[in-house]
């Protein structure tokens, strides 16, 4: 039997694939670099979730690029005096049109919110954005 080709699965065009690599070669601009607090006076740099999208879409284009939460794990759930902290893990993968893919791990979590519902909202959004 004959090995069927992936219908999904397409590959660059020359030209696509010099203006992505053009497009990879740019720097980031510093005003897309954002800054947060951390632990023991540190500051750490990061992009903004949005603007990973937003220039992955540029790059590759809205339909040249996929995500999946291949796993999901609650890594811990604790409630004190009313109050919620819970940590999450996400194994992402990021899928190119061709597919070529990157796995990553991403954490987040909230300490001490008095809304649980929206302390594992926002630990599982911030664990995917975390891991993309």
């Amino acid at each position: 039997r004959e090995a069927q080709a992936d219908p999904a699965r397409a590959e660059w065009t020359p030209e696509e694939h010099q203006r992505i690599s053009d497009a990879l070669a740019i720097k980031l601009p510093s005003e897309a670099i954002a800054t947060r607090a951390g632990q023991g006076g540190k500051h750490f740099s990061y992009i903004e979730f949005w603007k990973v999208i937003e220039r992955t879409n540029q790059i590759f284009g809205f339909d040249g690029w996929s995500s999946t939460i291949m796993d999901m794990a609650q890594e811990y759930l604790d409630f004190k005096d009313g109050r919620t902290s819970v940590g999450y893990t996400v194994l992402m993968r990021v899928t190119l049109k061709n597919g070529a893919f990157h796995e990553d791990v991403g954490f987040g979590s909230m300490e001490k919110q008095t809304d649980r519902g929206k302390a594992i909202e926002n630990a599982k959004k911030e664990a995917v954005s975390d891991a993309t």
